[in-house]
């Protein structure tokens, strides 16, 4: 069967280096999420770009349009009401795209925090059963009093 100090060993070194594996996993999925949450950041940024420049192009259009009927760039009227509409428009579709990102961001934000702490309950575990096995070999083994 071997010897028992060395079955020992080996299996609290196994429970350790295999705590130690999890960790570096979870780690790993936190960098991920970290890199996920700044990701969304980058595209809500992109989107309310895309959504600003949209808003640009066609207030600019309208001032064409004015311009084109001999009308002055506002000068009121159906014109102004348009280019009033459109803002409002926008802003509420920026806000919207803002706190899609925020969301996003805070989800992969959690995501990380509990891979963190997941990884660090590995450890604990597997600290407590390389304990545990050490505690049992030396109960096994007579070296230990056991208080009942």
């Amino acid at each position: 069967m071997g010897n028992p100090a060395v079955m020992m060993a080996i299996s609290v070194g196994t429970q350790l280096v295999g705590a130690k594996l999890q960790k570096d996993a979870y780690e790993a999925e936190v960098q991920s999420n970290a890199e996920q949450a700044e990701m969304a950041k980058i595209e809500a940024d992109q989107q309310e770009n895309v959504r600003r420049n949209d808003l640009l192009q066609i207030m600019s259009a309208l001032n064409v349009s004015e311009a084109g009927r001999g009308l002055t760039v506002s000068s009121g009227g159906t014109g102004s009401a348009l280019r009033e509409s459109e803002k409002k428009f926008a802003d509420a579709d920026i806000s919207s795209i803002k706190l899609m990102g925020l969301s996003n961001r805070r989800k992969f934000t959690l995501a990380g925090t509990s891979a963190k702490r997941s990884g660090q309950a590995a450890v604990l575990t597997g600290v407590t059963s390389a304990g545990a096995s050490y505690r049992r070999y030396k109960i096994d083994k007579g070296d230990w009093k056991v208080v009942r």
